[in-house]
């Protein structure tokens, strides 16, 4: 089954089951359903700690990224789709669309309305 291209609304959530531990400075997952491992590079492992608290839209995702690190913007929400794209293709993340506006993060609204503009 192919699934929808996320976007900026998209709700990423972890997946039921999915293990994740510290091993050193890597990030290791292992997907329960086919007992596969996956190690996270220093984004995908700052990814992955954002879901740790609720499941997050990719644009608070991307703003929360913004925040903390010094990248170019569009590379980094690029980054982030890619990623979360990959996840779900494995099972390990749960995607869900929200509705307009709900879920979002007041620098994503914005952001939408200048591109709608």
């Amino acid at each position: 089954m192919e699934l929808p291209d996320p976007t900026l609304s998209t709700v990423v959530a972890k997946a039921e089951g999915v293990l994740d531990c510290r091993a050193g400075e890597e990030q290791v997952l292992l997907a329960p359903e086919t007992e596969r491992y996956f190690g996270l590079n220093e984004l995908g492992a700052a990814i992955w700690r954002e879901l740790d608290e609720r499941p997050a839209s990719i644009g608070e995702i991307v703003d929360r990224l913004l925040a903390g690190y010094d990248v170019d913007p569009e590379q980094c929400r690029r980054d982030v789709v890619d990623f979360v794209r990959a996840l779900s293709e494995r099972g390990l993340v749960r995607l869900q669309e929200s509705p307009r506006g709900e879920g979002r993060s007041p620098a994503e609204v914005e952001r939408a309305d200048r591109e709608a503009n």
